[in-house]
């Protein structure tokens, strides 16, 4: 269990740094795009926060295996959803970047 949570913290660290260059993106400026990319990015972050307590409450055995299988389905779910949004947000940045240039 511990390798799973230091596992997933790992993966945020990337996931907060994109975070952070969406952020400044939009600070400098950016359009609808950059909030595309944020919103995809935050709810990411988020959805991996709920997974990792979901992962604690269910090694913990405060949930069951059903409850634990339905709730990873639509964290997993959501994360495919909000990895969506970002990329169409990020793709619509590289197009605006590269129609400047």
């Amino acid at each position: 269990m511990i390798t799973y949570l230091i596992g997933q913290v790992l993966h945020l660290i990337p996931s907060l740094l994109i975070l952070v260059g969406c952020v400044f993106y939009l600070v400098r400026g950016g359009g609808p795009e950059g909030v595309l990319a944020l919103v995809g990015k935050v709810g990411g972050v988020l959805l991996g926060l709920a997974s990792m307590g979901c992962a604690a409450l269910f090694s913990t055995k405060q949930i069951s295996v059903e409850t634990f299988a339905k709730l990873s389905w639509g964290f997993s779910v959501g994360s495919m959803i909000m990895g969506v949004v970002f990329a169409i947000g990020f793709f619509l940045i590289v197009m605006r970047q590269r129609a400047r240039t």
